[in-house]
């Protein structure tokens, strides 16, 4: 009887414990996805990612295969600026638009390497995104 107590009394903690864990801290950064999401879009040849009047980019995540052109177009009132992402290690450090995006201005990079790439917008800080390149 004393250890039917016990466990009980363990097992009520636990749970108690387990509604009061600390969930873990959102993603201040809405726009820069997380590692290992899901693709929500098949790879494909060519691809646009837009930057949106907020200053997001759309979508936040393009998968494309290897040798796929992206073109990053500016659809907003203000100038951007793609640039590498430089919180990674490994990076293309030419993936850069090389000079300001004026309204209505695109820039297109082809993507030759498979992996995660990360950018970021270097105007308005807090705005990124990442091309998934596959085989």
């Amino acid at each position: 009887m004393k250890y039917v107590k016990y466990i009980a009394a363990i097992s009520i903690v636990a749970l108690l414990g387990a509604g009061c864990a600390k969930a873990p801290a959102s993603n201040t950064n809405a726009n820069v996805p997380a590692v290992g999401t899901t693709p929500s879009k098949p790879a494909s040849d060519s691809f646009t990612v837009t930057i949106a009047s907020d200053g997001e980019f759309s979508p936040v995540t393009a998968y494309v295969k290897k040798g796929t052109a992206v073109t990053f177009k500016n659809t907003t009132d203000k100038v951007h600026h793609i640039i590498p992402s430089y919180d990674i290690p490994t990076k293309l450090s030419d993936l850069d638009s090389g000079t300001d995006l004026a309204p209505g201005a695109s820039f297109t990079y082809t993507f030759s390497k498979v992996g995660r790439w990360l950018y970021e917008d270097s105007k308005h800080q807090g705005f990124g995104g990442a091309v998934e390149v596959s085989q």
